[in-house]
């Protein structure tokens, strides 16, 4: 693992600071690797990197990993990799734009993006595996919400899009789309 601190505190303007902290990270855990004290996944090589802080008020993390199996490249196992990218923004209006008499009237708005794309290396030889078994599939998920909080209430609406699309052979057509829509209120006497 590597941390560094970018930015701490940094002063931007006169009334914001700023903070960012870039994390990277190698693993690899060897096939057949085993322990009864944790549970992970063996037969895998990870590498991320991670960007994450604040702006003034906005808040922001991006993130990008990618992972590989079949470590000991043995030509009958089928090898898959994966791509992860993940995306997230917030910021509340209020601190933004709002002076003091509509501040509470301004929502937190926030954007969340996440993607996953996993796929397969390619046809092992001798395996019994042909084109149509090797997977590859990306997945996206896009994700909008505004929230308005008072003292002793939240009220909130969300807009969630997703659509998974398959690209394996024979599956092409196979692509799902998802949508959700909606509105949550809270009260806290």
């Amino acid at each position: 693992d590597l941390y560094w601190t970018i930015a701490q505190g940094k002063p931007i303007g006169t009334r914001h600071v700023a903070s960012l902290a870039l994390t990277v990270r190698h693993e690899r855990i060897d096939p057949q690797f085993a322990t009864i004290a944790a549970s992970l996944q063996s037969d895998v090589l990870r590498n991320t990197a991670q960007l994450a802080g604040s702006i003034g008020p906005i808040q922001v993390q991006l993130a990008y990993a990618r992972l590989e199996d079949n470590l000991d490249a043995i030509q009958t196992i089928l090898t898959t990799y994966t791509r992860r990218t993940d995306a997230l923004v917030a910021a509340p209006l209020s601190e933004l734009f709002g002076p003091a008499s509509i501040a509470a009237w301004l929502p937190t708005v926030s954007w969340n993006f996440n993607r996953v794309h996993q796929f397969g290396a390619g046809v092992p030889p001798d395996s019994g595996f042909n084109a149509s078994h090797v997977p590859d599939q990306q997945s996206d998920r896009h994700s909008l919400a505004a929230d308005w909080r008072g003292a002793k209430w939240t009220v909130g609406i969300r807009h969630d899009y997703s659509l998974q699309d398959n690209r394996q052979l024979g599956r092409e057509r196979a692509d799902f789309k998802t949508q959700v829509n909606a509105i949550a209120a809270t009260y806290s006497p």
